[in-house]
């Protein structure tokens, strides 16, 4: 604020040594936001140089001018314009009262700055601020070559925006008749809406002075006279408001509609009425307006006339028959209205009684005309109606009788209250806002009121209203005093469970953290409100916890720690451990953890305080939770999800000295830090880790599918790895066009085993060592207390990746078949896509077999003699189950990669026989050879039936030549003779088929084939 002082008032030393000592350029604070824009209004051109140097942002926004370059450009410094946009301030920034700049110099009629923002490049119709555009503010300002200039360059003249709605409106508001013209002479729509005035009529007519001419132009060009919109409605409605008789005059010869309804008076006779101008509601009742009709916010002009307080109006719309009972506007009849105006016309009131008005008539905002004197408090209008015979206790408007609305009135009337009951009101009469003339006194704090009504017999617990009781609605109220004497007096917290709109008692001081109100409410009897449900099923203490106010949870805690339930679910499920996650109050989580809530609640979608946390990226709350949960239900993935946005890779889950769950986010530089500083050293390889796990939880660098060795240099430490190849789910790629293909993968697991504290005193070949660092790729994120519990999970995971995987397969092969029945061994590529498919079942055998011989090998590890240390790991028992799990997991997974090898050969087979199929199809002259094959295999089946009954010797020879004669007679028969080929083409005829295509001699045309080729294969000249 003092650099923006110092800029202001052109303190150039001053701002110099603000800005070394180290203020900031840019601080926002004051009408004009920034000491750049304070400088750029006063016109500093040193200090704004001396601003961009120590970085000012030329562009920020804030203050009266919204940037230094319009508050400039309003100032009217060419210079400092100039520079600013040298500096990079963007021409068409917009904020601030005058949108842009170029609307702020339009507006003072700057017209070389106009000039230079234009040639500048400076958007001539872009929308914003109070005038909308740059030829809006020039227009209302009557700047007319600002206009001109403006439209030379292009401005749209008719585009909307702005308070005046278009340029037209704004001039005819200004009363500038050359602007007028040379508006409308460039295009100007004259009846165009838009605006707070509607059209450029109603505008001329409501302004300031009245511009009869400027009316009189628009109706001459062609303005409609009865065009509506706009906040009077009508251009008659505002000329009667204002007071413009001569307009109202021009209006009506013209043809103005009297009684035209709409805007906020409804008709210009209830505005005149309104206003108090007596001539114009004579002139307008002389040419026919309707006295009577109704509209806008008074309803009837009597209303208006009564609100406004014009005696003599009044009467003339009386002696003019306008209906006194008349229902109708915000205050529903003359007689409310006239209780109800600003000063109280008691004069009014009378003669409107004289004049016959009901007084008991009901309607309006207050219902009757006693409510509302009486809110209002004018004492001797409530004394005048009670004596002309008004009904005390009639109900009815916001506030239910004149008791209630005495009562809740702004500053409380309190004798108006004693005369209401010195008249007979009802103490306890119920209805209106507040139900009760207490609880609306209750509710604004007014004590010596609400002890009259105690003194008078109030039921202090009476029920009813917005608030419930009175109590309950001083409570809300924050009335500490009045919530502390009705106390006194009796209150009944109990009664005070819930309101109407069943807010409890307690939850009001809760939640606007007034904890003197909520010490003063926690008495005895309020125990039954400490786990009292509001509507949304929020306690006291979700909304303690939700607001982190310790304070708060303390005072419900120490009142009653045996019955409040910090585990309480609201309608979502959420306890208030639960809102304390949500809304980031730390501390309320750690009060709420010590207390004892459960940290692994789950609301209804089952998510976890913790779990929220994560999700929510609040690395304080997550990692207090975390040392509280016995599991932390939560993947490496969705870890690493978490904490993706530290930019680091390796996550360190573990154990604190105070054996609470901790983790971390670390770069690998930071984990080999953290266990250097150790009691043993674990080697660690920086490029080993970083090559093969830079996505994985922490894992050390292995060598072989499991490594277990003994650090001589520290007796009785171990580290044992084990690498299992593996195929992912997530890798795979496949679709009906590719085979099956998923990349190979691995998984790491990793623990070290040393030596508990409590051994150290025993010989070395009977100390036992148990694992205490666990590193793994694995899905597991948790904490295991043996290796066997992480080699378990590891186990289900597998089984889990080997079932996505196989499902995944067989889904291929679904596709797979549906593609190879569709192209009908049409597509050679499918064979080869059926071929790679097995070859990658092959490979998944191979795999699991791998990863089956390694767990076992692993149990023979743990099994061995020569691993003293390892026997105790386990039992005999646990290590006898794991074995047969991993038996009975990978005959499981053998069967299902049993069932994809099967499959595949079922398509390999099924696409071989498509394929001979399709290749038999197409081949007319494979078919023929086949059919006559066919007869000669007949001829040769007959000759083995002759010689059946074993003849002689020499009749084989004698079959032999016989045979092979009658073979060579018919192939030439068949080779030569063009009938068979007639027969079967004159038999195509007869069954309408088509001659078919041989693929490999053409169309079979027997006579064309036989005259290029001879017996012998030659072709003939």
């Amino acid at each position: 604020m003092s650099l923006q002082v110092a800029a202001d008032s052109g303190d150039l030393e001053t701002v110099k040594l603000l800005l070394d000592h180290g203020a900031d350029a840019n601080i926002q604070a004051g009408e004009h936001g920034t000491a750049l824009q304070a400088a750029a209004h006063q016109g500093y051109q040193d200090i704004i140089k001396l601003l961009l140097d120590h970085g000012a942002d030329a562009n920020i926004q804030g203050g009266n001018y919204g940037t230094a370059l319009q508050a400039a450009a309003f100032s009217g410094d060419q210079a400092i314009v100039k520079l600013l946009l040298d500096s990079g301030a963007d021409i068409n920034s917009q904020g601030g009262y005058y949108g842009n700049a170029l609307q702020a110099a339009a507006y003072k009629g700057h017209q070389e700055i106009v000039k230079l923002l234009l040639d500048q490049g400076a958007e001539i119709n872009i929308q914003g601020g109070h005038y909308g555009t740059a030829l809006q503010a020039a227009a209302y300002q009557e700047h007319q070559d600002i206009v001109e200039l403006l439209l030379d360059h292009g401005a749209d003249v008719n585009i909307q925006g702005g308070n005046y709605g278009t340029a037209l409106q704004a001039a005819s508001f200004s009363g500038d008749p050359a602007i007028m013209k040379l508006l409308l002479d460039r295009g100007a729509e004259i009846n165009i809406q838009g605006g707070h005035y509607g059209t450029a009529l109603q505008a001329a007519a409501a302004s300031f002075i009245g511009h009869q001419e400027i009316v009189k132009l628009l109706l001459d060009q062609g303005a409609e006279i009865n065009s509506q919109g706009g906040y009077y409605g009508t251009a008659l409605q505002a000329a009667a408001y204002k007071g413009y008789e001569e307009i109202v005059k021009l209006l009506l010869d013209q043809g103005a509609e009297i009684n035209s309804q709409g805007g906020y008076y409804g008709t210009a006779l209830q505005a005149s009425a309104f206003s108090g101008d007596q001539a114009i509601v004579k002139l307008l009742l002389d040419h026919g307006a309707d006295i009577n009709i109704q509209g806008g916010n008074y309803g009837t002009a009597l209303q208006a006339a009564s609100f406004s307080g014009d005696q003599t109006i009044v009467k003339l719309l009386l002696d003019r028959r306008a209906e006194i009972n008349s229902q109708g506007g915000y205050y529903g009849n003359a007689l409310q209205a006239a209780a109800a105006s600003f000063i109280g016309h008691q004069e009014i009131v009378k003669l409107l009684l004289d004049r016959g008005a009901e007084i008991n008539s009901r309607g309006g905002y207050y219902g009757t005309a006693l409510q509302a004197a009486a809110y209002e408090g004018y004492q001797e209008i409530v004394k005048l109606l009670l004596d002309q015979g008004a009904e005390i206790n009639i109900q009815g408007g916001h506030y239910g009788t004149a008791l209630q609305a005495a009562a809740a009135s702004f500053i409380g009337h309190k004798e108006i209250v004693k005369l209401l009951l010195d008249r007979g009101a009802e103490i306890n009469s119920r209805g209106g806002y507040y139900g009760t003339a207490l609880q609306a006194a209750a509710y604004e704090g007014y004590q010596e009121i609400v002890k009259l009504l105690l003194d008078q017999g109030a039921d202090i617990n009476i029920q009813g209203g917005k608030h419930g009781n009175a109590l309950q609605a001083a409570v809300i109220g924050q009335k500490h005093q009045t919530a502390k004497l009705l106390l006194n007096r009796g209150a009944d917290v109990q009664y005070s469970v819930a309101g109407a709109f069943d807010v409890p008692l307690l939850h009001a001081p809760v939640e606007s953290r007034n904890q003197t109100l909520l010490e003063l409410l926690l008495v005895p009897a309020a125990a039954a409100l400490v786990n009292a449900p509001d509507f949304l099923g929020r306690t006291p203490i979700h909304l303690a916890a939700t607001n982190g106010d310790i304070g708060m949870l303390q005072t419900l805690w120490n009142f009653s720690p045996d019955l409040i339930d910090l585990n309480c679910q609201d309608i979502d499920g959420f306890t208030p451990l639960h809102c304390a996650v949500k809304n980031h109050t730390s501390e309320a989580v750690k009060w709420l953890i010590k207390q004892g809530a459960m940290v692994e609640a789950k609301d209804f979608t089952m998510t976890t305080p913790l779990q929220l946390a994560s999700q929510l990226r609040n690395f304080g709350i997550f990692c207090r939770l975390l040392s509280e949960v016995t599991e932390v239900k939560m993947s490496a993935s969705e870890l690493r999800e978490y904490f993706s946005r530290f930019r680091r890779k390796q996550i360190l889950l573990y154990r604190n000295m105070r054996d609470e769950n901790s983790i971390q986010a670390m770069d690998y530089q930071e984990v080999v830090r953290y266990f250097d500083a150790l009691s043993y050293q674990l080697g660690l390889s920086t490029s080993d880790v970083e090559e093969r796990y830079a996505e994985c939880i922490t894992t050390l660098p292995v060598q072989q599918s499991i490594v277990i060795f003994d650090r001589k240099a520290i007796p009785g430490f171990l580290e044992c790895h084990m690498v299992l190849p593996v195929y992912l789910p997530n890798d795979i790629t496949s679709s009906e066009n590719t085979s099956f293909a998923i990349p190979s993968s691995k998984h790491v697991i990793t623990w070290i085993m040393v030596k508990n504290a409590k051994d150290k005193t025993e010989p070395q070949e009977q100390q036992s060592l148990r694992p205490k660092i666990f590193l793994s790729t694995l899905e597991y994120a948790e904490i295991p207390r043996s290796e066997l519990e992480l080699l378990n999970y590891c186990l289900q995971q597998l089984e889990q990746e080997w079932s996505s995987i196989c499902r995944a397969a067989e889904d291929h092969l679904a596709q797979m078949h549906e593609e190879t029945l569709d192209k009908s061994g049409q597509n050679p590529k499918i064979i080869k896509q059926h071929l790679s498919d097995a070859r990658t079942w092959a490979s998944l055998e191979a795999t699991r077999s791998q990863q089956a011989m390694i767990l076992q090998e692993l149990c023979k590890t743990y099994n061995t003699s020569a691993w003293p240390y390892l026997q105790d790991s386990w039992s005999d028992q646990d290590r006898f189950k794991f074995q047969k799990d991993i038996e009975g997991t990978y005959d499981r997974i053998r069967m299902q990669i049993a069932q994809l090898k099967q499959k595949s050969r079922e398509l390999i087979y099924l696409e071989f026989s498509l394929t001979s199929i399709a290749e038999a199809q197409k081949s007319t002259s494979m078919n023929r050879s086949m059919k006559r094959l066919s007869w000669i295999t007949t001829i040769f089946g007959m000759n083995v039936d002759l010689l059946e009954s074993n003849p002689a010797w020499w009749l084989y020879m004698f079959f032999a030549l016989g045979t092979a004669a009658v073979t060579i007679s018919v192939w030439i028969l068949f080779k030569r003779n063009p009938k068979l080929d007639s027969v079967e083409s004159h038999f195509q005829w007869l069954l309408r088929k088509q001659k078919l295509r041989d693929e490999e001699l053409g169309i079979a045309e027997r006579r064309r084939r036989t005259r290029q080729f001879p017996g012998s294969g030659k072709k003939r000249s």
